[in-house]
């Protein structure tokens, strides 16, 4: 077969493998941030999961450099409270928010744990939460009870 066929057929399969754009299309971005409730500073490359009680769990997201991970909602919502989950973190605040305050106006959570403050104001969308890493102890502990 000649060069130009075999390309020409590797770009067909490309082509067909790639999903349509209706298919990728997601509701919202919910951008959650984790900051260390003792000084503030964010909490590097720890996952974090959003399940909804009685529905879908979309899948566990890791944050960056920043503190900051990104979920793809899924369009409609579904019914039901989601939960933000890490087996890595215990979270400083017990405070229940919801979904849609969070996505018209952005909240920041209250500090439990310590004498840390988010400075500023978040955007739509963006949860800040602090808390604080677990050490290997702990998350056996969490485990099993």
């Amino acid at each position: 077969m000649s060069r130009m066929l075999k390309n020409l057929m590797l770009i067909c399969f490309f082509i067909a493998a790639v999903p349509s754009a209706s298919f990728c299309q997601t509701g919202q971005v919910l951008t959650v941030r984790i900051l260390n409730a003792r000084n503030g500073k964010p909490l590097k490359h720890v996952r974090l999961w959003l399940v909804w009680f009685k529905g879908p769990q979309l899948p566990n997201v890791q944050t960056n450099d920043a503190g900051i991970a990104s979920f793809d909602l899924p369009d409609p919502l579904p019914r039901g409270r989601p939960s933000i989950s890490s087996p890595f973190i215990g979270f400083c605040s017990d405070s229940e928010v919801s979904l849609d305050q969070v996505l018209i106006k952005g909240i920041a959570g209250r500090n439990d744990c310590g004498a840390a403050k988010f400075s500023g104001n978040p955007n739509p969308g963006e949860l800040v939460i602090f808390g604080r890493r677990l050490n290997i102890f702990q998350r056996i502990w969490n485990l099993l009870y």
